[in-house]
């Protein structure tokens, strides 16, 4: 663990339940705050994270889109 405030992309995965790529998609894309190191790695917020733990996913097409 790298501290209170930080988790790996693994570590947050797992929190949040979904795949590593999931994770990584949304820091990259700034819709989960975090922070790049290198190259590849990201450390991520424990709090964001927790928050989207606790947020269900919107899952699926929005109603109404379609033709």
């Amino acid at each position: 663990m790298l501290g209170k405030n930080w988790l790996t992309i693994k570590e947050a995965a797992e929190l949040v339940g979904c795949s590593t790529s999931r994770i990584r998609a949304l820091a990259s894309k700034a819709d989960l705050k975090a922070v790049k190191v290198g190259e590849r790695a990201w450390l991520i917020d424990r709090k964001a994270a927790e928050k989207m733990q606790e947020t269900p996913a919107k899952t699926g097409r929005p109603r109404g889109t379609s033709k």
